[in-house]
């Protein structure tokens, strides 16, 4: 990309952000001087339409147009510059702004920058400004900025929709509060079946067409090996890694092994080794599109036992599935989704004497747990079992309350051992007091 051509884009994203329209979000955007902020989450849950509703509040609140650079690295094309180009053409347009603390970037999926960290710093050093960066790089949250933005940064993650933001997509007003009127449970109950179905892709919000969310689901399934993965690290066997990805969508939520991983590959008719699966494997992690989950214990003990991935939307878990049950590990996936926007706690699974597991338990940076969460889509069917983990569980790690998601029971069990408390899905989404 030329200089010349650098500059026609910046005045022609820019159009990107005065034509834009936007839907109030869950998502608090921290802006520091001399610190940029790093916005980091999976393709197509809304970055780039926070940050240009951003840029658009700053113009509408006075800021004149030219002292915005909205820039939006989507294509591959986009990508074939040095950062310092950017520099360069903006204040080659606006030479009178170089020394104006009050100019901002937004630069919309920089991780194929390269140097990106090291530009950002660059720019910051050079010329008094702000800087936005959105990306879909779990690495910009830790080893990215670690090692070139030298602690110049605020790291923020941003999620796919809630249940209450899907709520507040549709004008279905909601509140937190520990008591609902029967009509608003069965409401409650009827929109979560709805965000269930629909996925938690801002897209896909209102669309009552399982086929067309279908093949939007396939789009975005493609986009993410294609982009973040293929191109982003110049994979050459890109058939073997989309075969082994969607083997990994189609089981997320399932305990997983690197070795046997490498054995089915090899009977798929691939030559594979631990080496090259596990770098796959980070691949796919690091474009956030799926997220790990380790069994909890010791550091013994997670390198002994299978991982978990759960894809970052509950409707892409069930995308391969067409012909087995899949309302179960749709809410699985919700409820993860749920603890990790609202607690601060780290979620694994819990396997118990006699091979009882529980789906997650919560702990913190030391390892001492505080919740234990199984979660069902049929608890009268599967009371015995799931009361029955949960009891084993309690009395290993000595906590005295576990929690069942249920769809729509609601009960509370006292036990020699504690409590059980049954809740419904839609009130734990909606109630994030709870963790």
């Amino acid at each position: 990309m030329t200089l010349d051509e650098m500059k026609r884009k910046i005045l022609s994203d820019r159009e990107l952000v005065t034509e834009h329209t936007f839907q109030k979000r869950e998502f608090r955007l921290l802006e520091m001087e001399n610190m940029a902020t790093v916005i980091v989450g999976a393709r197509r849950i809304g970055k780039t339409s926070l940050m240009k509703h951003y840029a658009k509040q700053l113009i509408t609140n006075g800021l004149s147009p030219n002292h915005i650079c909205y820039l939006s690295f989507f294509t591959s094309a986009d990508l074939d510059f040095s950062f310092s180009l950017i520099e360069d053409a903006y204040y080659g347009l606006y030479p009178e702004l170089d020394k104006d603390a009050d100019v901002w970037f937004f630069l919309d999926e920089v991780q194929g920058i390269k140097n990106w960290g090291g530009g950002v710093a660059h720019l910051m050093e050079a010329h008094p400004c702000h800087v936005i960066i959105t990306g879909s790089s779990a690495k910009m949250l830790s080893t990215d900025i670690a090692d070139e933005m030298r602690g110049r940064c605020i790291p923020l993650r941003f999620h796919p929709l809630s249940f209450s933001e899907f709520l507040d997509f549709n004008d279905i007003p909601h509140e937190e509060k520990e008591t609902y009127s029967d009509s608003e449970r069965n409401n409650l109950s009827k929109q979560f079946r709805l965000y269930m179905a629909r996925s938690s892709y801002p897209q896909l919000y209102r669309n009552d067409d399982p086929e067309l969310r279908k093949l939007v689901l396939n789009s975005y399934f493609d986009l993410t090996f294609s982009r973040d993965i293929i191109d982003r690290y110049d994979v050459s066997r890109s058939a073997m890694l989309r075969y082994l990805m969607r083997r990994m969508v189609k089981n997320s939520g399932a305990p997983y092994t690197i070795r046997k991983l490498v054995n089915v590959l090899e009977s798929a008719g691939f030559k594979s080794s631990i080496a090259l699966v596990s770098s796959y494997i980070n691949m796919m992690k690091d474009s956030c599109f799926l997220k790990e989950i380790t069994i909890y214990g010791t550091d013994k003990i997670k390198e002994r036992n299978p991982k978990k991935l759960y894809t970052a939307d509950h409707q892409m878990a069930v995308l391969f599935r067409e012909f087995e049950a899949s309302t179960g590990i749709i809410l699985e996936h919700i409820i993860l989704s749920v603890i990790l926007r609202y607690s601060k706690l780290n979620p694994c699974y819990y396997r118990a004497a006699d091979d009882f597991e529980v789906d997650f338990i919560l702990s913190d940076d030391d390892g001492k747990p505080f919740h234990l969460i199984q979660v069902t889509d049929d608890f009268e069917k599967s009371r015995e079992r799931e009361i029955r983990a949960l009891l084993q569980a309690m009395k290993e790690t000595g906590l005295r309350r576990g929690i069942i998601i249920s769809m729509d029971n609601n009960e509370r069990i006292e036990t020699e051992s504690g409590v059980i408390e049954v809740i419904p899905a839609w009130t734990f989404a909606l109630n994030a007091k709870i963790l």
